[in-house]
Parts: structure tokens; sequence; C-alpha cells
């Protein structure tokens, strides 16, 4: 099992709260999804 720590970045906007996506965010939901994609495209 891997484990990492990602931080997740919160925007205030409208009265609720927006999560501002990145690459370490897409990583952690898909399960490493882009980093292998990533190797297979180089």
């Amino acid at each position: 099992m891997v484990k990492k720590n990602v931080n997740i970045h919160l925007v205030k906007q409208d009265n609720s709260w927006i999560i501002k996506a990145d690459e370490d965010l897409a990583n952690a939901i898909t399960g490493n999804l882009i980093e292998m994609a990533k190797a297979f495209g180089n």
C-alpha cells in the first residue's frame, strides 16, 4: 500500500467553497492514473 499526503486547495466563492483541482488531487482520486499516463507517453 502506498500513502501520500495531498493538500486540497479550497477557494471561497459566492458563499460556497470550491475545490481548486490540480494534478496532485487528480492523482489521489484516480490512483495515480495521471502519472502512469505520463510514463507511457514518454
